[in-house]
């Protein structure tokens, strides 16, 4: 899939395309990445902006990938998301912020496999390809007017048709060839990434081999992929070569995407055979598996029994899932005694932290929320489903001037400037002491900027 303003993989079997040729092998990373200096909440409302509700919002995405990007390339500032689209593709946008569809997840057999999509992006990134394609596109434009002037000015038809046919071939070769030319330069650089973080580059040229098709490669903007298969295991030569076991983390995810949703009876069947066989995390991941696939059917009893075998892992996105369980079952105490001591060992956590706040909502302790959002890191203090958590929490408690802010700032973290614009005005309709209405007027402000920003970008 291609989008203006993108880089991409496009991944899809009805895009491959054909191999360009270039000295490769002298892309360094460090020498063409230009730094972003744009701030993590900026990130966060361009992916809500660009997603809408097709991203998938599941805080342990977002821990996973904050460590991922971390591991990858330590000294950047990256914002990887996931979009709920089943299709086989990830994208690359402005500042640092990186795009991975659900599909991709469910393509690919392995963490480092995934990592190495991951880390395809970031090579778009850091060797500034955004800037690369503004050129061309301006190269393009100075070509193509003059070729439609000739063509409409040319005294024949056919010669009129010659002209602008043979312009539009020269302008196709143009774009292909240089978008072709910027995959393998992210694929260089992206297979040095892995293998500096000791991922197994093999993998990702397994994936790639999956995606072989018999389009014609010529009308591409992607290499082939068996090429591009071939092109990543020549560089593979002589490095040092990791065999790595999929975290726990990515299995638990890859169980969460599997239950999601509409869950079969034989889907349970499926996983509760596999867990006979399975050991060490995967034996993990299927138990977390099945008690959520329990959960969503309303199977009280497997559920229960998933969940006390659970109890002994003390993994974040594990304990979130079973205080979020227990609490609705109505054991609200013990779920916020595990999240509070869970919390102590994990406070960067956004899977802890929005589940503490959701137990601590319904067993009724609205002030308390209160007080421990404002002792959140700022990270997690500004995520949408956490201020709307407190919001909730203000609102129960009649503080309503101090809902409405809070709910005016969910709605921009999202990007959601008309809903914010018009849950600002009705924050202004209660009472404010000084503080607060300096609070609305900045509000206000960056609403109205955002409004401008999104306005001036679709001209």
């Amino acid at each position: 899939m291609r989008r203006a303003g993108l880089m991409g993989l496009a991944f899809s079997p009805a895009t491959v395309g054909m191999a360009a040729t270039s000295s490769l092998d002298t892309v360094h990373p460090k020498d063409y990445f230009p730094r972003s200096n744009m701030p993590k909440a900026v990130r966060e409302r361009l992916a809500n902006r660009l997603l809408g509700r097709q991203r998938i919002t599941d805080p342990a995405f977002d821990d996973y990938y904050a460590a991922a990007a971390k591991s990858l390339s330590p000294e950047d500032d990256f914002l990887i998301v996931t979009a709920a689209p089943l299709e086989v593709n990830a994208f690359a946008h402005y500042g640092g912020l990186l795009v991975m569809m659900r599909g991709m997840w469910e393509f690919a057999d392995n963490e480092d496999g995934l990592l190495g999509i991951v880390a395809h992006e970031m090579g778009h990134v850091k060797l500034n390809h955004f800037e690369s394609k503004r050129k061309l596109n301006e190269t393009i434009s100075v070509i193509s007017v003059p070729l439609l002037i000739a063509g409409l000015i040319a005294g024949s038809q056919e010669v009129r048709e010659g002209i602008i046919v043979g312009g539009s071939g020269i302008i196709t070769g143009q774009i292909y060839g240089h978008s072709r030319e910027l995959e393998h330069e992210a694929d260089v650089v992206g297979l040095q990434l892995l293998v500096a973080s000791k991922r197994d580059g093999r993998q990702v040229a397994s994936l790639l081999g999956r995606l072989s098709g018999n389009t014609n490669e010529y009308i591409s903007t992607h290499p082939a992929p068996l090429r591009r298969a071939a092109y990543i295991n020549d560089r593979l030569l002589g490095l040092p070569q990791f065999e790595h076991e999929d975290s726990l983390e990515f299995l638990l995810l890859r169980e969460k995407l599997d239950t999601a949703g509409s869950v079969s009876y034989s889907l349970i069947k499926n996983k509760q055979r596999d867990i006979n066989t399975a050991t060490g995390r995967k034996k993990v991941a299927l138990q977390f598996g099945v008690m959520l696939a329990a959960d969503s059917t309303g199977n009280v009893q497997l559920a229960n029994m998933m969940e006390e075998i659970l109890s002994t892992h003390q993994h974040p996105f594990i304990v979130a899932a079973r205080a979020d369980y227990i609490s609705r079952k109505g054991d609200i105490r013990r779920a916020l005694a595990m999240l509070t001591t869970a919390r102590t060992q994990n406070a960067g956590s956004a899977a802890l932290a929005l589940t503490q706040a959701i137990v601590m909502r319904r067993a009724g302790e609205h002030r308390q929320l209160l007080a421990l959002h404002k002792g959140l890191p700022q990270s997690l203090k500004m995520r949408a489903d956490i201020l709307r958590e407190v919001s909730l929490s203000a609102s129960e408690l009649k503080e309503n001037a101090e809902a409405n802010l809070l709910l005016t700032q969910s709605h921009i973290q999202r990007g959601e400037f008309e809903q914010a614009q018009r849950q600002i005005e009705i924050a202004e309709r209660f009472k404010m002491d000084t503080k607060k209405l300096s609070f609305a007027n900045k509000l206000k402000n960056d609403i109205k900027h955002e409004i401008m920003a999104m306005t001036a970008s679709q001209q």
